[in-house]
């Protein structure tokens, strides 16, 4: 986050207040090899954590990034190396200077992949709102929004069909 802060003209701590308690977490994931040419390991999708280092454990290059020309790119793994991705908090915070990789697996390669993603995203507590060196002269930015509220409708849209979901809107909890 520090790196990040010094690329947006930032003081380097600027952003070491949305870190006392991240909203972080960590999965191994495994991807067989796709039997059917239209399968998918994962969808088209961008993460909505401040950024996400994915570990590209196996050789096995299967995941794809979106370039701004609509085109889909290899990221194959290189060994000793993090795929760093930006996530939908720092699109917004950035007004877009940093833009969401949207990423997808495919595996057509016959072997298995194994990857483990570190989804990293501020504090709950923490507002997220434009960073000042991301607006131009007489823009105004993104309306505040808590960290941890954005995240939970982030979340029950992606999930919108679990029962825990259907049932929270049924009390008229979403």
């Amino acid at each position: 986050m520090r790196l990040i802060a010094l690329s947006l003209d930032l003081d380097e701590l600027y952003f070491d207040h949305m870190a006392d308690f991240p909203m972080s977490s960590i999965r191994a994931l495994h991807y067989p090899s796709q039997e059917i040419a239209g399968d998918i390991g994962i969808g088209a999708h961008a993460d909505y954590s401040w950024f996400t280092l994915v570990n590209q454990l196996s050789p096995t290059p299967a995941l794809e990034v979106l370039n701004h020309n609509g085109q889909w790119v290899s990221a194959p793994p290189i060994p000793n190396t993090l795929v760093c991705n930006v996530g939908d908090f720092l699109e917004m915070a950035t007004n877009n200077t940093f833009v969401s990789t949207v990423h997808r697996v495919v595996n057509k390669t016959g072997e298995e992949r194994y990857s483990i993603p570190y989804f990293f995203s501020p504090s709950k507590d923490v507002m997220i709102e434009t960073v000042p060196t991301c607006l131009k002269d007489g823009e105004e930015g993104m309306v505040p929004i808590r960290a941890g509220k954005w995240n939970w409708e982030r979340l029950m849209r992606a999930r919108y069909k679990h029962p825990a979901v259907i049932a929270a809107r049924a009390k008229g909890e979403l």
